[in-house]
């Protein structure tokens, strides 16, 4: 879910801003830059929720995109980011908050760029620098004492976020409209910062997806046995 980082645009003299600063590199963090997905807002509010103790947050999400523009030939040591900072060639050029702050951010209209373990840190990715601390204790402390579907459906989101393996845990649970009748995301239009909570309607069927229809053409049997064979509700 790396965002588009190439879409990043600083300025060499202070008012037009149309030079990419942050080039294509396997150094920035989540390499490939994805162009069509998004997390929602609740996998920073909820999922990842103990930003403190828990380094999946960290381990997990892009925090800081490096200025690398001498990879493109251009030659300035310094540009001119937001606010008129100036950020030389190796620095942070967008940097992530990891909660929202207290007076949220007000954003021009239209302006904006595009594992490690549950307790043990080595290393923090927000800042690039070296953090060991051993929190099991804290992390051990906040685990309930009795163990439910939700817990663990909750600690497998934050340990295999991103990996396909959600809708799957849901649907075998049976707790797909339960857990994801609704969410909240800002829309798709570069610079859409506003948030909008979407429902939708998860009925029974849902939980079955139809056989491809390809599939049962092919197959030997007649045309009220075809009908017949689709999955309730397709």
């Amino acid at each position: 879910m790396t965002c588009n980082y190439t879409n990043v645009r600083s300025s060499a003299n202070g008012t037009d801003f149309n030079v990419s600063s942050v080039q294509r590199d396997a150094v920035q963090w989540g390499g490939r830059p994805w162009t069509r997905m998004a997390p929602t807002i609740e996998a920073y509010t909820e999922t990842f929720d103990d930003k403190v103790n828990d380094s999946r947050f960290d381990g997990t999400f892009a925090h800081v995109f490096y200025g690398n523009w001498k990879k493109a030939g251009r030659t300035e040591e310094t540009l001119i980011n937001a606010n008129g900072l100036p950020v030389k060639n190796g620095e942070a050029v967008l940097t992530f908050l990891e909660t929202e702050p207290e007076i949220p951010v007000t954003y021009p209209t239209g302006a904006g760029p595009s594992n490690v373990g549950a307790d043990k840190w080595r290393w923090k990715n927000n800042g690039n620098y070296e953090l060991v601390a051993d929190r099991s204790a804290a992390m051990t402390a906040a685990t309930p004492a009795t163990i439910d579907i939700n817990y663990i459906l909750a600690e497998r989101s934050r340990e295999l976020f991103g990996e396909g393996h959600r809708w799957y845990d849901l649907v075998r649970t049976q707790k797909w409209a339960e857990l994801a009748a609704s969410y909240t995301i800002c829309g798709s239009a570069a610079g859409d910062h506003t948030p909008v909570v979407y429902t939708r309607t998860i009925e029974k069927h849902h939980y079955l997806r139809p056989i491809p229809q390809g599939q049962i053409d092919g197959m030997t049997m007649s045309e009220e046995e075809k009908a017949a064979y689709q999955n309730p509700g397709y």
